[in-house]
């Protein structure tokens, strides 16, 4: 099976790339999904590494919030306090 054969058979997890704003805001990280695995591509500058994850292989799943989505949400209701206190006066 060549490359492009190999290209065909995954389906795209998501619909666009993560960025991390960590160490380095380069950073992508896509998933894909093939038959019987999610692939993992994380991707940085010229260099991309992969890794698959085996359904049977996954015992669980995890979303937690981060303190990131919390600033993030601090800064927006300040500003959504300061608009409404703008446009009361």
């Amino acid at each position: 099976m060549n490359m492009a054969e190999q290209a065909e058979q995954y389906g795209r997890a998501l619909s666009r790339g993560r960025k991390h704003l960590g160490l380095s805001p380069y950073n992508t990280y896509r998933l894909y999904l093939g038959s019987d695995h999610v692939l993992h591509v994380a991707a940085s500058g010229y260099s991309e590494r992969s890794k698959r994850f085996y359904f049977k292989d996954i015992q669980a799943m995890v979303i937690t919030k981060t303190r990131s989505a919390l600033w993030i949400g601090v800064v927006l209701g300040a500003l959504l306090l300061t608009a409404v206190l703008v446009i009361w006066d």
